[in-house]
């Protein structure tokens, strides 16, 4: 019986050069001589995307995406489905996946963990011909990683200026819901975002409820606020209490449409912003869909 084979696709400008140090650890005598190790480097964006199908193409038994959010987005978007797991090591901004699975920031600890190859299955959130693992949003969080893309500071304290930047320029959009295809709901929507976890990044958590391998996706949606309402959100938001705001409703489904009776959607998913032509969109839960190693 062959080795095992474990390829390690790293973004070496991630985490402040941390990137670069994992590769150097990587590097040295490998201490799992009965493992196959392969080391692939990102150079360009969606640049993990094909470095992901020709890992696949070699037969990889576990991939590993090192680096940020981007990073493993990519890499994931490729394993859904698919029998080989992924493994990440968090070594960029934000992570809200790595830490809902327990995932260590430290680097020693994080590969003698990719090692043990303990496996298990989570969900992931589908939107039209996209995925997402942690979270997508189509209000105001959509708006704040719009600011947030384009701040210097890649920090929890560059998260919060983004948001109380987005906030100040931020009008409430007209939404129409349908919800698991009875429950439908019309109105003008300051925040709305659904979770596969319950930690969107740095910590901060808008859905405390959210497992990954429940079978559900959690919804948070939020009316038009008055301005001191704006400042009590912002409150429950920076102290990871929104479930704690009354003027939040939480649900949990498995399916959801939505359209934007104000122009085209605007949507973040998994800490990346996109812009939409169209004003309409599905949601779903593809459930037990992606192998994940665990510490």
């Amino acid at each position: 019986m062959g080795k095992k084979k474990i390829t390690f696709i790293v973004n070496p400008v991630s985490g402040n050069q941390q990137g670069k140090k994992l590769i150097q650890l990587l590097d040295k005598e490998n201490p799992h001589p009965e493992f196959e190790l392969t080391v692939m480097q990102t150079q360009f964006a969606e640049h993990a995307v094909q470095l992901t199908k020709e890992a696949l193409d070699k037969h990889a038994d576990y991939i590993i995406a090192c680096g940020g959010d981007g990073t493993i987005n990519e890499v994931a978007q490729q394993l859904i489905g698919k029998s080989t797991p992924l493994g990440i090591i968090p070594i960029g901004s934000g992570n809200g996946l790595a830490t809902n699975l327990n995932l260590s920031k430290n680097l020693e600890i994080a590969i003698q963990d990719v090692f043990k190859l303990k496996t298990t299955t989570i969900d992931v959130g589908q939107f039209d011909d996209y995925y997402f693992f942690s979270n997508i949003g189509f209000g105001l969080d959509a708006e704040v990683i719009n600011e947030y893309s384009t701040a210097e500071e890649h920090t929890l304290t560059g998260y919060v200026k983004a948001f109380f930047n987005a906030y100040k320029k931020y009008h409430s959009r007209q939404l129409k819901l349908t919800i698991d295809h009875h429950l439908h709901i019309e109105k003008e929507m300051f925040f709305l975002l659904c979770s596969n976890s319950n930690v969107a990044g740095y910590g901060i958590t808008f859905t405390p409820q959210a497992t990954l391998s429940d079978g559900k996706l959690d919804l948070v949606a939020v009316e038009k606020l008055t301005l001191l309402e704006m400042f009590q959100f912002g409150f429950h938001v920076i102290n990871q209490s929104l479930d704690q705001f009354n003027r939040a409703q939480f649900f949990q489904l498995e399916h959801f449409t939505i359209e934007s009776l104000d122009g085209p959607l605007i949507v973040q998913m998994d800490g990346e912003a996109f812009a939409f032509e169209k004003s309409n969109g599905e949601v779903k839960i593809l459930k037990q869909a992606l192998n994940v190693l665990i510490p």
